[in-house]
Parts: C-alpha cells; sequence; structure tokens
C-alpha cells in the first residue's frame, strides 16, 4: 500500500478508499465469496490510497499555476476516473454548515412523498429506499422547488463560483480547446439529498442498479460519514480482475467533494475520461448524509439521445457481471468488465453540437480577461509540450 504524502500546493495529498468484503451472491444460498471481493476483507471494504487536489483561491492564481493544477487534475480523472477536491475557507465552512443543518432536518421529517421533488421517500427493496430532497436546477440558476432548505442555495452558489470555473478550464485542457471557450458552459441540473438513517446491508450492494455510472458530464458530491463505493482497477498496477473499493479519508483538513466522471463525458472525451462506477451507501452505525450535484452542459443535452438507455443498460451488465464473475478467470472477468466500462466511449453524436458550441458568438471579453486568456493558452502549450520530452 502506498504511503500517505503530506504534501499539499504544490502535489497531490493521498485518501483512502478500499476493496471488498464478503456478502450475499444469492439470497437463500449460502454467502459466497465473489473472487471481486477479497478474502480477508474488512465489513465494507479495505483501504487503498487515492490522490486529492486542495484548489484554494484558484481564480486568483496566475496563469502557470491554474494550468499545472488543471494537468494534475486531468491525470487523476484519467488514471482513476474520479477524484477528491479540498477548498480550505468559505466553501468548506458552507459544506460543512449544509450538512449538519440537512441531517437535523432529515431526523426530524415525518412528512414524505412518494416521488417527484422535493422531500421524498422512495419505498422499494433495494438501494435507494431511504429519504431524499431532490431539487431541479434551471440554466438560470433558480430551482424547483424554489425555496431550498437548510442553505442548500447557498452551497450550491458556492461551488458554482469556485469550483465550475476550475472544471472548465480542465475540460477545454483535456479535450485541446481553446482558453476560455468553454466559459460558463458547465452548469448544474440536480442536487440530491440521500439520508441514510441506518447502516446499508452489504447485500445491498449487490443489487441491480447499485453500482451504475451517472447520467452527468461530471458529478460532485459531499458526505457526513464516508460510503462511496467504486468498482474498477484497484490501482493501474494491479493486474488481477477489478474490485469494490470503498473511499474513506485519512486525516484531512477541510471537507472532502468528490468528484466522478459521468457517462456523457466519457462520450464527449472518447473515453479519455471513463464514467465511474459507484454506489453509495452506509457502513457506518450512525446515520448518514450525502448531497450529490449533477453537471451538465446544457448546449449539449439536445445531442444525449444516442445514450438515453445506456445507464440502464449498463447497471443490468454491470449487476450481471456481479454475480457471475466468480466463475471465470481473472482474464476473462477483466475483458468482460472493460466491454461495460467502454459502452459509453461508443457513438460521436456530440460532435456537431460541440462544434456550434465552440463557434457560438461569445459576450465582449475585457482586456486583462484577454491578457489573461492568452497567458493560459501559451500555459497549456508549454505543458503540452513538456509531456512530450
Amino acid at each position: 500500500m502506498a504511503r500517505a504524502s503530506a504534501r499539499r500546493g504544490r502535489g497531490w495529498r493521498w485518501l483512502v478508499c478500499g476493496a471488498p468484503m464478503a456478502v450475499i451472491h444469492r439470497p437463500v444460498i449460502q454467502p459466497l465469496m465473489p473472487r471481486c471481493f477479497s478474502v480477508h476483507a474488512k465489513v465494507f471494504g479495505d483501504d487503498q490510497l487515492v490522490p486529492t487536489l486542495e484548489l484554494a483561491g484558484y481564480r486568483r492564481l496566475g496563469a502557470k499555476r491554474k494550468v499545472k493544477l488543471q494537468e494534475e487534475l486531468d491525470q487523476l480523472l484519467r488514471r482513476f476516473n474520479c477524484a477528491a477536491l479540498t477548498s480550505p475557507g468559505r466553501l468548506d465552512a458552507r459544506i460543512n454548515s449544509v450538512l449538519f443543518a440537512a441531517k437535523e432536518a432529515f431526523q426530524q421529517r415525518r412528512d414524505w412523498r412518494g416521488f417527484g421533488c422535493g422531500w421524498v421517500f422512495p419505498r422499494s427493496a433495494e438501494m435507494y429506499s431511504h429519504p431524499h430532497y431532490l431539487a431541479f436546477i434551471r440554466e438560470d440558476g433558480s430551482t424547483d422547488p424554489p425555496d431550498l432548505p437548510f442553505g442548500l442555495q447557498r452551497l450550491l452558489n458556492g461551488m458554482r463560483q469556485q469550483l465550475l470555473p476550475f472544471l472548465e478550464d480542465v475540460l477545454e485542457f483535456g479535450l485541446g480547446y481553446e482558453a476560455g471557450q468553454l466559459e460558463n458552459t458547465l452548469q448544474m441540473t440536480t442536487a440530491i439529498v440521500h439520508y441514510y438513517p441506518e447502516m446499508t446491508q452489504q447485500e445491498t450492494l449487490l443489487t441491480p442498479a447499485a453500482f451504475h455510472c451517472d447520467d452527468s458530464f461530471l458529478t460532485l458530491n459531499v458526505e457526513s460519514t464516508p460510503g462511496i463505493h467504486g468498482l474498477g482497477a484497484v490501482s493501474e498496477s494491479d493486474e488481477s480482475r477489478p474490485r469494490i473499493r470503498r473511499f474513506s479519508y485519512g486525516e484531512v483538513n477541510s471537507s472532502i467533494i468528490n468528484l466522478f466522471v459521468g457517462g456523457y463525458l466519457q462520450t464527449l472525451s472518447q473515453g479519455r475520461w471513463r464514467s465511474l462506477l459507484h454506489s453509495g451507501s452506509n457502513p457506518s452505525n450512525e446515520d448518514r448524509l450525502s448531497i450529490t450535484i449533477f453537471l451538465g452542459m446544457p448546449q449539449l443535452h439536445g445531442a444525449i439521445g444516442e445514450h438515453v438507455h445506456t445507464r440502464g443498460e449498463q447497471e443490468r451488465r454491470v449487476y450481471d457481471w456481479l454475480s457471475t464473475s466468480s466463475r471465470h478467470d481473472d482474464w476473462l472477468a477483466t475483458a468482460n468488465f472493460e466491454e461495460i466500462q467502454d459502452m459509453y466511449s461508443q457513438g460521436d453524436s456530440f460532435d456537431p453540437a460541440v462544434r456550434e458550441l465552440l463557434e457560438r458568438p461569445r459576450e465582449h471579453i475585457s482586456k486583462s480577461r484577454q491578457r489573461h486568456l492568452r497567458a493560459m493558452r501559451n500555459a497549456r502549450q508549454r505543458a503540452l509540450e513538456l509531456s512530450r520530452q
């Protein structure tokens, strides 16, 4: 296992996430140990180190330092399909405040709807049978329902201001677009607050749709207790079959913001970034709160049609893989999993919409902003040249 690193400003710090545990392979049958689980795994998985990136004051940084951070996050997403971000200061305070207030609100709530937006408690026998708060976010920033509880609107505003410009820069860097071409294109589309009042049963992790990738370009997530599980290769050098791993955290000084690659970004990047197959649950004895925010690109939403049904088909194939892979050797199990993970890489339906997006008329750009974009373009070009040496 890699050593934890405390380096911050210029580098990555390392977090912990884990491999799996024994689960019930089929109901009414004696518990089996699928080979994607560690023989000596503890409950909900052993630990694995995963890097994180600190973004304090990103908007005030110079072009060279910004490009360095863009390059680092691009590498993390290519290696792990996810990353963990920190933003000490005002945004961190908002995250902690909302998590605390939301948990109190859920603990006191007694009136639930069965479907729709707002306070919802879906009744099912599988992964999503727990209380939610669901809000849809329009392009102008307004929401449905209009008055969000427990300070959620302030959290959304803070993330919009402090995280989205950085993520747009990373997309430009990775996709080879000119600096500023994706400015103001990422939008929050949906916010879901999950409340888990009690521990999730381990066998629930192997129910249909438990492991999935998101119908988004990117997904942000904050949580009161670590409870995200990823399904994939444990590390780049690991030649064994994909494993379930739990995201958990060591010593950190601020809240962790999980960042996942969504299915539509895998399509847009033609597989440069691959979507994260993951599942959320509560592995602890305490109640858990998790806030998930989906990011879209409205200018490209009309071109999504080719992948409208990809998530459902992928969930079915992942469930079949988890149920049957123990009967296959490592090579065949890995090959089958790779096919599943590549489902969003197929097709080129975004191409016309992307050309229209990049050629769209842009508002007047100030001279200082133009100078900054030129500096960004030059810094990216130097970074590209260095990567080729």
